[in-house]
């Protein structure tokens, strides 16, 4: 069976033009002009097999005060997101200046050694007191203290991918204002409280401190999605809120004082500071676990046949206690391997043949 018939195509994708031109259009409304400054990519990555992490999880989950679904494995578990993430930064945004790997110390055996990328290890943007840390919301917190790092810079997880060509344009302003992508649900209208989520609760920490100091509530959530930032946003942030950060910064896994720093508190205080704009974006958020990504993953592969395709997709291996679709990690893995067949710049030649096959 082709791929066209497998995707149920019954007429020829339209022509290529036609789908520039609505882009296009699309971008000059929102956007006079094209940002012409340089704009760096950041991404957090752990290897959730190695035994030294494993070691160190337990030795510091084994205190009684850490919420147990704070110290889950599917917060580590990798099944190769970001090989794949990567190939679609180099597919379809080659625009991006420099992309920085932001991990504990390791490196992803599969990864070159390429002028375009540098690894950054958690000691290069936190005191030593806050380390080791098991908390994405502690090392977001620090991403702007990447050194050489553009002011104007996308953080991405690695289980995010563009799918289609993108543009600065996407997520700047010709102007240097930055775009927060807004999602159609809103965080409870209420203070934050002891029964909800860590999660959720650190997502209302920070859009309280928006509230104490411009008198607004912006409880409209973000979509899991690009996360266009600017370091001088993020630097008057740190500085504002520095007593709020710092005890987030102590919790080495997630717990009821964190804060969001990349989306609820620095887009929502770049938008109250002038400069960031709030706004939607055309995404697809993917539960690899469930039977519906089946479905996703078809749907997704017809749009790029089509020349429809959204602007990103999160594969998110969320925790779940419903059935789980029998052999997930390998629909996940075809999927990924016919969207981005090529292997990047990115990846040691070698290693990445022996991949392909293997998948």
């Amino acid at each position: 069976m082709g791929l066209r018939t497998w995707l149920g195509l019954k007429n020829p994708p339209p022509p290529s033009g036609q789908s520039k031109q609505k882009r296009l259009a699309r971008n000059l409304d929102e956007s006079q002009v094209q940002p012409g400054f340089p704009i760096d990519l950041v991404y957090t990555w752990v290897d959730g097999a190695d035994p030294e992490f494993l070691r160190q999880r337990q030795l510091y989950s084994g205190k009684k005060d850490i919420p147990l679904a704070s110290a889950s494995p599917e917060r580590w578990r990798d099944h190769h997101e970001l090989r794949y993430s990567l190939r679609s930064v180099a597919a379809f945004s080659p625009w991006i200046r420099h992309v920085f790997l932001v991990t504990n110390g390791q490196r992803p055996n599969w990864l070159a050694n390429h002028r375009k990328i540098s690894v950054i290890t958690h000691d290069q943007i936190l005191d030593r007191k806050y380390l080791p840390t098991f908390n994405s919301h502690v090392i977001e917190s620090a991403l702007h203290r990447i050194p050489g790092l553009s002011e104007h810079y996308i953080y991405l997880n690695d289980d995010i991918m563009f799918l289609r060509p993108m543009e600065p344009g996407d997520f700047f302003t010709g102007n240097g204002l930055v775009y927060g992508f807004l999602s159609g649900s809103s965080l409870p209208n209420s203070p934050p409280s002891p029964t909800d989520l860590p999660s959720v609760r650190a997502a209302k920490n920070a859009v309280s401190l928006i509230h104490r100091d411009f008198g607004v509530w912006l409880t409209r959530r973000f979509k899991h999605a690009a996360y266009p930032q600017r370091k001088s946003v993020c630097e008057d942030a740190e500085r504002r809120y520095e007593r709020e950060i710092e005890i987030c910064r102590r919790n080495r896994f997630r717990q009821f004082d964190d804060i969001v720093f990349c989306t609820y508190l620095s887009l929502n205080f770049a938008y109250m500071s002038a400069r960031g704009l709030l706004r939607r974006n055309r995404t697809m958020y993917v539960k690899i676990r469930e039977r519906g990504a089946i479905h996703s993953y078809r749907h997704m592969l017809r749009d790029k046949e089509l020349n429809r395709a959204l602007d990103t997709v999160c594969l998110n291996d969320a925790e779940d206690f419903g059935e789980v679709l029998p052999n997930y990690q390998e629909y996940l893995l075809d999927f990924l391997n016919s969207y981005f067949p090529e292997a990047s710049a990115f990846e040691q030649k070698e290693n990445s043949v022996a991949e392909r096959s293997a998948a």
